[in-house]
């Protein structure tokens, strides 16, 4: 899995999963096509990513930034995260600065799930 529209009860959700990404290279350019498939959708539109097993760096986090201030502020409502566990929470918290809208971290998909269409 890629980036893709998925359907949870009748709501669709664009899925980024990042955990498949094995090195920065692969993960900055997550950051575009994600970008690319939520400009596709013309609307508003739930947002469900998943970093499971990624290690993140500053050029990452910077790079989640600069696509927060340019696509996702604009275009998602509402956001969860799989995976954040440790040094990622801080990285979180630091994101959640200059997005418009609280990401929030998820223990599972469908908890995350859930709450996307609430």
């Amino acid at each position: 899995m890629s980036v893709n529209i998925i359907s949870h009860k009748g709501k669709s959700i664009v899925q980024a999963d990042y955990s498949v990404c094995t090195n920065q290279e692969e993960l900055l350019a997550k950051h575009l096509e994600v970008e690319q498939v939520i400009r596709k959708q013309g609307k508003e539109v739930l947002t469900l990513v998943d970093v499971t097993g990624t290690s993140l760096n500053s050029e990452f986090m910077a790079a989640a930034k600069d696509l927060a201030r340019r696509t996702l502020n604009d275009h998602v409502p509402k956001g969860a995260i799989l995976g954040v566990t440790g040094l990622k929470k801080a990285l979180l918290l630091g994101f959640n600065v200059v997005a418009t809208i609280k990401w929030l971290p998820f223990d599972t998909q469908e908890e995350a799930m859930d709450y996307l269409i609430e």
